[in-house]
């Protein structure tokens, strides 16, 4: 099994909701967590992709917008 990033806030939500359950998860709502998290690096990646493009056709604005927004949530991390 992969490691778990620990400064990712998805994975803060994660464990916020595992408090919510007594007992213990059913496997394949873990499985599906699991794979969330793995989905969120690829999403963020796609977006830088998207802000690179956006920068490369001159929407130079619109980059840059979208690269502070990115910026902020790594700040979360």
């Amino acid at each position: 099994m992969d490691e778990v990033n620990l400064n990712d806030p998805l994975n803060w939500y994660i464990s916020d909701a595992m408090d919510e359950y007594i007992g213990g998860v059913d496997s394949e709502a873990a499985k599906k967590m699991v794979e969330r998290n793995r989905a969120y690096s690829k999403l963020l990646q796609a977006v830088k992709d998207a802000a690179d493009h956006l920068d490369a056709t001159g929407h130079k604005d619109r980059a840059a917008s979208l690269r502070q927004q990115i910026a902020d949530l790594e700040h979360l991390t």
